[in-house]
Parts: C-alpha cells; sequence; structure tokens
C-alpha cells in the first residue's frame, strides 16, 4: 500500500478548506508552486493531533502489518510529537533529514521546532541512501535528548489505572 492516493488527498484538502482549516497559498521563490498553509483554526487543532501522534507511538507501534503503508515523510509529525521543549532551550540547530526519496527537516530554535517537508537549503546532501551525519557533532548528539520516543506499551490486557 503506497498511502493517501491524489483523488483522495485532494478531496480532504478542500473540505479542509470549506471548514476554514486550511488555506490555498503560493510557495516563495525558487519553488513558486501552490500548497496550502494551516489557517489559525487548522494550527489551533495541533495539540490535540500531537497527543494523538503521542498517544499512537505509545500504544499503537507494533510491529508493521502486511498492507499498512508508510511514508518516511510522516516522520515530520512524530518529531513534534516527541519533541521536548525543556531539553531545547537555549539550542538553535537545523537538521535535515533524508529517507529514501522524502526529505525534510526540523528547525529548533530556543525551545520551539518547526518541520517542514523538503530540503533544509544549510543541510549536506546525502548519497546513494546510506545514512551519514555532518555538522556539528554537539548538535548531532543532541538529537536523542531533544526528541524522546515514549516507551510502546501494549492496548490488550491492560485496566485503567486510577487518577
Amino acid at each position: 500500500m503506497r498511502g493517501l492516493g491524489t483523488g483522495l488527498l485532494a478531496a480532504r484538502l478542500k473540505h479542509f478548506e470549506s471548514e476554514g482549516l486550511v488555506r490555498k497559498v503560493v510557495l516563495p521563490p525558487p519553488a513558486r508552486t501552490p500548497a496550502y498553509a494551516l489557517t489559525q483554526a487548522g494550527a489551533e487543532l495541533a495539540p490535540a493531533v500531537l497527543a494523538l501522534a503521542r498517544w499512537g507511538m505509545k500504544w499503537a507501534m507494533g510491529e508493521r502489518r502486511e498492507n499498512e503503508a508508510f511514508r518516511a515523510g510522516w516522520a515530520v509529525l512524530g518529531l513534534r510529537a516527541c519533541f521536548d521543549a525543556e531539553a531545547a532551550s537555549g539550542v538553535r540547530v537545523v537538521y535535515e533529514f533524508r529517507i529514501a526519496d522524502e526529505v525534510f527537516y526540523a528547525r529548533v530554535h530556543d525551545g520551539t521546532i518547526e518541520t517542514v517537508l523538503g530540503a533544509a537549503q544549510q543541510a549536506d546532501a546525502i548519497r546513494h541512501g546510506v545514512a551519514r551525519v555532518s555538522g556539528d557533532t554537539e548538535a548531532v548528539g543532541r538529537l536523542k535528548s531533544l526528541f524522546r520516543l515514549p516507551r510502546p506499551e501494549s492496548r490488550h490486557g491492560q485496566a485503567a489505572q486510577e487518577a
């Protein structure tokens, strides 16, 4: 399975636009291509979406099932969901990730994060699909503390804990 088809994606974007969650924009040069951006109402959904992503990483991440879709670019949301703002206090760094044919980056700036599909202008290209690290070794070492994956748990046989 390859993920969301273009027809379904177009229909969903039109629906989100009609609901006031996204708006059409044109990317700045050199791209100058049509795209969508979140409206204020769409952006205010971020805490709920990130909470769902964290829940999924903790309670629904197991072995990948046959016919289950996965795209490396979806990690953009995962990076935001795992981001530790406290650990990123005072940190200014850009990380670019290249996985297969997908490229995305995370810009960390003093406790905040911006994640974007596409190349970061500052990063070196990675050739032949082999992961390599270049740049500031201190920044690379900091990756593990800036993005913390929750410990996976099983939903089966769990009783709810009292608050």
